[in-house]
């Protein structure tokens, strides 16, 4: 049995819409300010540190100075706070406030912070390789038999 072609479309429309919410979620939590490519790799340097040991493909450098964050690198780096948070950790990161290249430099020595501690760094280990396994039990529904005359019924 084949899904529609309607249906199809319909549901990639809700997943396009879905993602393009999510972006431009990532995009107004975006820092804003004046920010230099060298300081944007010295954070890179600190984000990829940790990216490997979750499971992580490392994120590219910076070639040119920024105004705005891109929505990729705000999503890796509310993805570190969350697993910190879930580890325990104290350590908050605000992106609301940083708008500089010290802002910059001051949100590294968090994730520094956060890449050197023993409880965040057994929590992704933990957590490595986990995924959510759902086991599928076939169910059989037995049908009572009818008799001919049910049968019969039925088709009248």
């Amino acid at each position: 049995m084949s899904i529609p072609q309607e249906l199809m479309a319909e549901a990639e429309a809700v997943g396009a819409d879905s993602e393009l919410l999510m972006t431009d979620a990532l995009q107004e939590a975006a820092p804003q300010g004046s920010f230099s490519a060298d300081a944007l790799n010295r954070l890179v340097n600190e984000v990829n540190k940790i990216l490997p040991k979750m499971g992580m493909e490392l994120y590219p450098t910076f070639a040119a100075d920024l105004t705005v964050f891109p929505a990729e690198f705000v999503d890796v780096i509310m993805g570190i706070n969350e697993a910190a948070a879930a580890a325990g950790l104290d350590m908050a990161i605000d992106l609301s406030v940083v708008e500089s290249d010290r802002d910059l430099a001051m949100l590294a020595a968090t994730i520094s912070e956060i890449a050197a501690d023993e409880a965040f760094l057994e929590f992704i280990a933990g957590n490595q390789g986990e995924e959510e396994v759902v086991v599928e039990e076939d169910v059989v529904v037995e049908e009572p038999v009818a008799e001919d005359e049910e049968l019969f019924l039925e088709r009248m």
